[in-house]
């Protein structure tokens, strides 16, 4: 199997691995997955360990990550909450 180089974000349907990757499946229950959304990265959604997590949340990117959001013109409507998802 060739995978793509990393760290490529977006895995497109003909690129090498693709078939692969998403045949993969995802985490288990309890697995020590996090996900986060880097500051500066558009929104996307990226997995990482638990010790990742850690530096993420204790390094400032998510506070930055906050005030990106805050400065967003977001619909009032709508409402970010930090939150944790437990299996």
């Amino acid at each position: 199997m060739s995978l793509p180089q990393w760290p490529k974000l977006i895995l497109l349907p003909g690129d090498p691995g693709f078939k692969e990757i998403l045949a993969t499946p995802p985490p288990t229950a309890g697995a020590d997955v996090a996900f986060v959304v880097r500051p500066g990265g558009n929104g996307l959604i990226e997995g990482v360990s638990l010790d990742a997590l850690d530096d993420y949340l204790q390094s400032g990117e998510y506070d930055e990550r906050l005030e990106e959001i805050e400065a967003e013109e977001a619909p009032s409507s709508l409402l970010y909450l930090p939150c944790e998802v437990v299996f």
